[in-house]
């Protein structure tokens, strides 16, 4: 999934840096055209984050799994948990 995420990105992410490199390269360019290449710039670098940070990378993420042991953990170590936590709460009322 990560060489599926990169081709797409790949193109992307070479169009954004040729328009880095040839910016630096020319700096007598008029205000409306360096705006214009400016807001391109931003616009890929979006893109590109965007799809970076939407593609999945693995079948299954790593926030269901952490979620999924929780889930099946917490009733085992409520009352492991709860009777320590009332006594300290109990002592510290009084």
């Amino acid at each position: 999934m990560v060489k599926a995420r990169d081709s797409v990105i790949h193109p992307l992410a070479n169009e954004l840096y040729q328009l880095m490199s040839q910016t630096t390269l020319s700096s007598h360019e008029d205000t409306e055209t360096m705006k214009a290449t400016t807001d391109r710039l931003v616009e890929l670098q979006r893109r590109v984050e965007f799809l970076h940070n939407s593609f999945p990378t693995w079948p299954v993420e790593l926030q269901t799994i952490g979620r999924f042991v929780v889930v099946l953990l917490l009733p085992a170590l409520l009352p492991i948990v709860l009777p320590p936590l009332f006594s300290w709460i109990v002592g510290a009322l009084k």
